[in-house]
């Protein structure tokens, strides 16, 4: 059943796609169990600065560029270490004296980054298209994989006066949310994400010192990853009405972002536009990072993320890019476990859940699996919440419920119609032995179909096993006629057998010649199995006083029988063959204990020996008396041994 999970979770496609939203949404909740962090730990780094309604009533929509580059001014002034527009400038201005303006705020800065359009209407001509990797792209050799470049640079006088820029291109996951950044983007060259060159230019390190190495990229001393990779395209109208053309726009490498928290733990990093150019705000500028984006009402840039769910407020594409830049900073980006971790996991928890389906009663089984998930869920949180590591949930839960799930189904139905064939015969058996098994475990088994089940299958299990032979028998029988014999027999063994079975509820196992073999708790569960066993070999006792009273007046031989005792691990079930079935039975290291017991009552001259686990089990409620330590044939150790008084 783990392969299948795994087929369903990585190879099945349409499978694929919804466990793969499955696994998202459990590390949204991983998220929202984690809840929030501390503003502060972005808010001493990055700033957002709004163009919120406000900055639009005010000024118009869009902003004039004379106003940014009064903006510019202002941040240069309060000392910001680097000023990130998200804004698109590849279209000029209404008035082009502005644009000269805002060319010359950048200018003197040197600091400013503006993004270019990565999704435009229009097709790149290649002089604009080597402008740009000129400028903007990093010289790591990747295989090219664009069918067409729709890319579109800001404008001239602003694309001169920019220190660096970037690419602001996303990439919403299964389910429309975004939780990951593209940092990298291959469209013929390789263009940063704005924030990574922003986040670069302040660490110092020149673009041609950026590598990637596998799925890690290192900028300078710094490891960003592990990063995936995932195609991008774009729909075009066909040359047919209704037709529509699927184009490769070239590959993202993404890393997974760690969010603070959902808007409202933005909005305390955010500034309002107006409160920067009044200079109301060059305590919360200085040094910082700050990025400039649209916030006001109707802003189309809005992106789902794993908080939405708690504060019911989509995610701002330039709250997105201020949580890409601060965990660039930090360092602290999530982790997600390797392939092989999560194969690793979805096969082991699905033989957890076989084995315990297996080897357990339902009930417990699904306890056990329940604790196994439960504990794997606990861990998941834990390296979440405090390393920032991601396991795989979808599938080792896919595969414990296929595992456990089937395993039970095929224990709980489709092992029915041999249980009831086994009903039957063992209702023919009741009538064949009599007495010998009692109308409650008969009961047990037609009515409950999880005793049927372990029986049929086979299961582990703590038994209290009592094992009673005539001592001289075979003597005896030497000196009788086989009438006699049955006669004897015919007497003494009802009567053993209603203690055994009737009395104390134990199911009569075996005959083996003159030997009698029972055992408590295998069909049904009896915590006081030892006790019932040890009353029962003294009812036995007792019992046999009475037929030897009868047979002394009759002028008979009298029987003296010995009765050992062992309580521990055994295996119940049906062994046999299709052709010759057998009657269920436990087998073990025990049942053979019980027999060596027997042998030892001869020895020590007890008419009952008890192991040292059955005295455990019982020892307040008898007499007992060691009889020392006692070497067993068939065990290594030294076992002490009692006799009940």
């Amino acid at each position: 059943m783990a392969v299948v999970a795994l087929w369903l979770r990585y190879a099945a496609p349409s499978a694929s796609r919804v466990l793969e939203g499955v696994e998202l949404r459990s590390r949204d909740a991983r998220f929202w169990i984690r809840g929030p962090r501390r503003a502060q730990s972005i808010s001493e780094q990055v700033a957002i600065i709004a163009i919120d309604d406000a900055a639009t009533q005010k000024f118009g929509h869009p902003l004039p560029r004379a106003v940014h580059a009064q903006l510019v001014e202002q941040l240069r002034q309060a000392r910001a270490s680097a000023i990130i527009f998200d804004v698109i400038f590849a279209d000029k201005g209404q008035r082009p004296a502005d644009d000269q303006k805002f060319a010359a705020a950048c200018r003197q800065a040197h600091n400013v980054f503006l993004p270019f359009d990565d999704n435009s209407s229009r097709a790149t001509p290649p002089d604009v298209l080597q402008k740009l990797e000129n400028k903007l792209s990093y010289p790591l050799a990747l295989p090219p994989t664009a069918q067409t470049l729709h890319l579109q640079p800001p404008i001239p006088p602003l694309f001169e006066a920019m220190r660096g820029g970037g690419h602001v291109a996303t990439a919403a996951d299964v389910d429309n949310v975004f939780r990951s950044a593209i940092v990298l983007l291959e469209a013929k060259a390789v263009y940063p994400h704005l924030a990574l060159d922003a986040v670069r230019t302040k660490w110092g390190v020149a673009a041609n010192e950026v590598k990637l190495r596998g799925e890690f990229l290192e900028v300078g001393s710094h490891r960003i990853g592990p990063l995936q990779q995932r195609p991008l395209s774009r729909s075009f109208q066909g040359q047919q009405v209704g037709q529509v053309v699927e184009q490769r726009t070239g590959t993202g490498w993404l890393v997974p972002l760690n969010f603070a928290g959902g808007h409202e733990v933005m909005q305390a990093i955010t500034i309002p536009y107006l409160d920067v150019l009044a200079g109301r705000a060059n305590d919360r500028i200085k040094d910082h990072i700050v990025i400039v984006g649209e916030t006001a009402t109707g802003t189309p840039d809005l992106r789902p993320s794993p908080f939405d769910a708690i504060s019911r407020e989509f995610f701002l594409g330039v709250e997105t890019n201020a949580t890409l830049i601060a965990n660039l900073l930090n360092n602290d980006f999530l982790r997600l476990a390797p392939l092989s971790w999560a194969i690793s996991a979805t096969i082991l928890m699905g033989l957890v859940a076989g084995l315990a389906a297996t080897q357990l009663r339902p009930g417990y089984a699904l306890l056990s699996i329940l604790g196994a998930a439960l504990a794997y869920s606990l861990l998941a949180m834990l390296t979440f919440a405090t390393a920032n590591f991601v396991l795989e949930m979808a599938g080792p839960m896919l595969s414990v419920v296929l595992s456990f799930g089937s395993l039970t189904v095929y224990r709980l139905i489709f092992v029915e119609r041999e249980a009831r064939e086994y009903a039957v015969a063992l209702q023919e058996s009741q009538t064949l032995l009599g007495q010998y098994v009692n109308e409650r475990i008969a009961q047990e088994l037609r009515d409950n179909p999880t005793a049927r089940a372990e029986m049929l299958i086979g299961s582990r299990k703590e038994v209290t096993v009592i094992f009673s032979d005539i001592r001289s028998f075979t003597a005896w029988a030497e000196r009788h006629s086989p009438e006699e014999v049955k006669a004897r027999l015919d007497e003494y063994f009802p009567i053993m057998c209603e203690i055994v079975s009737d009395d104390y509820e134990g199911y009569i196992d075996k005959f083996v010649g003159d030997s009698l073999m029972g055992v408590w708790n295998v069909i049904y569960e009896q915590p006081d199995h030892a006790e019932r066993a040890v009353r029962a070999a003294l009812s036995m006792q007792r019992a046999l006083g009475m037929l030897n009273d009868g047979w002394r007046r009759q002028k008979q031989e009298e029987f003296h029988v010995g009765i050992g005792i062992a309580t521990g691990s055994a295996i119940w079930g049906s062994f046999g063959s299709s052709q010759h079935k057998l009657m269920p039975t436990v087998l073990g290291d025990t049942v053979n204990y019980a027999a060596r017991l027997e042998a030892i009552t001869k020895e020590t001259g007890s008419a009952i020996v008890i192991s040292e686990n059955t005295y455990l089990a019982v020892k307040d409620r008898f007499e007992t008396r060691s009889l020392g330590v006692i070497p067993i044939r068939g065990k290594s150790e030294l076992q002490e041994i009692y006799t009940v008084l």
